[in-house]
Protein backbone atom coordinates (compact mmCIF):
# COMPACT_ATOMS: atom_id res chain seq x y z
CA UNK A 1 0.00 0.00 0.00
CA UNK A 2 1.53 3.66 -0.71
CA UNK A 3 -0.40 6.50 0.50
CA UNK A 4 0.76 10.47 -0.74
CA UNK A 5 -0.59 13.49 1.78
CA UNK A 6 0.16 16.50 0.75
CA UNK A 7 0.98 19.11 3.88
CA UNK A 8 0.93 23.37 3.59
CA UNK A 9 2.90 24.80 6.40
CA UNK A 10 2.76 28.68 6.00
CA UNK A 11 6.66 28.59 7.33
CA UNK A 12 9.14 26.36 8.18
CA UNK A 13 8.58 24.77 11.39
CA UNK A 14 10.51 25.28 14.25
CA UNK A 15 9.81 21.62 15.17
CA UNK A 16 8.06 18.80 13.95
CA UNK A 17 7.41 15.36 14.77
CA UNK A 18 5.92 12.17 12.98
CA UNK A 19 5.24 9.28 15.33
CA UNK A 20 4.32 5.83 13.14
CA UNK A 21 2.96 2.52 13.25
CA UNK A 22 1.98 -0.06 10.65
CA UNK A 23 0.89 -3.52 10.27
CA UNK A 24 4.08 -4.49 9.17
CA UNK A 25 6.60 -3.46 7.86
CA UNK A 26 7.22 0.52 6.49
CA UNK A 27 9.12 3.40 4.49
CA UNK A 28 7.96 6.86 4.96
CA UNK A 29 9.40 9.42 3.02
CA UNK A 30 8.76 13.48 3.57
CA UNK A 31 9.57 15.81 0.18
CA UNK A 32 11.05 12.74 -1.06
CA UNK A 33 14.15 11.86 1.77
CA UNK A 34 13.65 9.18 3.87
CA UNK A 35 12.80 9.46 6.94
CA UNK A 36 12.15 6.50 8.49
CA UNK A 37 11.71 2.77 7.99
CA UNK A 38 10.84 0.10 9.90
CA UNK A 39 10.93 -4.01 9.19
CA UNK A 40 9.58 -4.90 12.89
CA UNK A 41 6.57 -7.29 12.11
CA UNK A 42 5.10 -5.72 15.27
CA UNK A 43 5.00 -2.23 14.74
CA UNK A 44 1.50 -1.52 14.53
CA UNK A 45 0.45 -0.14 18.08
CA UNK A 46 0.49 3.52 19.41
CA UNK A 47 2.93 1.71 22.29
CA UNK A 48 4.63 0.36 20.20
CA UNK A 49 4.92 3.56 17.49
CA UNK A 50 8.23 4.89 16.33
CA UNK A 51 8.74 8.71 16.62
CA UNK A 52 10.99 10.58 13.88
CA UNK A 53 12.07 14.85 14.22
CA UNK A 54 11.28 15.62 11.02
CA UNK A 55 12.02 19.11 11.19
CA UNK A 56 15.14 19.35 8.79
CA UNK A 57 12.56 18.17 5.60
CA UNK A 58 9.73 20.68 6.14
CA UNK A 59 9.73 23.50 4.15
CA UNK A 60 7.11 26.43 3.79
CA UNK A 61 4.34 25.05 1.52
CA UNK A 62 3.36 21.97 -0.33
CA UNK A 63 4.98 19.05 1.65
CA UNK A 64 4.49 15.26 0.24
CA UNK A 65 4.47 12.79 2.65
CA UNK A 66 4.44 9.35 1.07
CA UNK A 67 4.03 6.14 3.36
CA UNK A 68 4.66 3.07 1.73
CA UNK A 69 3.44 -0.20 4.01
CA UNK A 70 3.68 -3.60 3.39
CA UNK A 71 1.51 -6.21 5.23
CA UNK A 72 3.60 -9.50 5.24
CA UNK A 73 1.94 -12.47 4.17
CA UNK A 74 -0.34 -15.13 6.73
CA UNK A 75 -0.54 -18.43 5.73
CA UNK A 76 -3.92 -19.14 4.47
CA UNK A 77 -4.47 -15.67 5.66
CA UNK A 78 -7.47 -13.36 4.46
CA UNK A 79 -8.40 -9.62 4.70
CA UNK A 80 -10.51 -10.44 7.99
CA UNK A 81 -7.76 -12.54 9.34
CA UNK A 82 -4.60 -10.70 8.14
CA UNK A 83 -5.88 -6.96 8.19
CA UNK A 84 -2.87 -4.21 7.22
CA UNK A 85 -2.93 -0.95 8.74
CA UNK A 86 -1.68 2.14 9.41
CA UNK A 87 -1.44 4.62 11.97
CA UNK A 88 0.81 8.35 11.98
CA UNK A 89 0.64 12.14 13.62
CA UNK A 90 2.43 14.52 12.35
CA UNK A 91 2.62 17.29 14.80
CA UNK A 92 4.07 21.12 13.71
CA UNK A 93 5.42 23.97 15.88
CA UNK A 94 5.92 27.35 14.21
CA UNK A 95 5.72 30.72 15.15
CA UNK A 96 2.21 32.34 15.21
CA UNK A 97 0.64 29.20 14.98
CA UNK A 98 1.36 27.28 18.02
CA UNK A 99 1.27 23.62 18.02
CA UNK A 100 -0.59 21.80 14.73
CA UNK A 101 -1.73 18.02 15.01
CA UNK A 102 -2.13 16.14 11.46
CA UNK A 103 -3.71 13.21 12.11
CA UNK A 104 -6.88 13.08 9.90
CA UNK A 105 -7.91 9.99 8.32
CA UNK A 106 -6.84 9.89 4.88
CA UNK A 107 -8.15 8.97 1.52
CA UNK A 108 -6.35 5.57 0.37
CA UNK A 109 -6.19 4.29 -3.26
CA UNK A 110 -4.64 0.65 -3.72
Amino acid sequence: MCLHIKVFATSTPSQATLSIAADNSYVVRINGVVVGQSADEFNFTSTTQDVYSVGSVITAGVNTITFEVTNHALANGTPETNPAGLLYKLELTGDGCGTVVINHPPVISL
